[in-house]
Parts: C-alpha cells; structure tokens; sequence
C-alpha cells in the first residue's frame, strides 16, 4: 500500500517527525532536485523552516510531528509540478 500527501511547507518554525512505528519516506524540495530521505521505526528528521516536503507512506504507521507557529502553506502534487516547471 503507497499513501502520498501533497506538499506542505511550514513558513513560522522548523518541523520535527518521529517515526513510532511504519516506514515512509520524507521528499524534501531542493530547488533543482527533490531529496528522498528514508524514515524507519524509531527514527526522527527535522524539516526546516521554509522547505516545502511531503511523505510517501510505504507501511503504515505512527508519525509523532511537531510544527510550530500558525501557519502551513499547501500545494496538491500536480500545482506543485506545475511550479517546478514553471521555475525551470
């Protein structure tokens, strides 16, 4: 089973996962590229601030997540392609 989230970036404080149990994996944006960071049962990242991300579920799980501040920008996949391209 693949679940996918569309794109989130958090503009008010860097954001902290902890994976309890499951296994996914965290894309980050990097401008030119996309870096795919592999997350397992009891391992953490932390997004910065200002890095827009999303999560490709492989198993099924419990993510513990800490975002602070107000505010969480969206973007569906396909939007986010879009600007990607647009950039190019």
């Amino acid at each position: 089973m693949r679940l996918h989230s569309g794109w989130e970036m958090h503009p008010d404080g860097d954001e902290v996962l902890f994976l309890l149990n499951g296994s996914l994996e965290l894309a980050l944006d990097r401008g030119d590229e996309t870096e795919v960071v592999a997350l397992s049962e009891g391992r953490m990242c932390v997004v910065l601030r200002g890095v827009w991300h999303r999560l490709l579920v492989r198993e099924p799980g419990d993510l513990l997540f800490a975002t602070p501040g107000p505010s969480t920008e969206q973007r569906s996949v396909r939007e986010h392609k879009a600007l990607q391209e647009s950039a190019r």
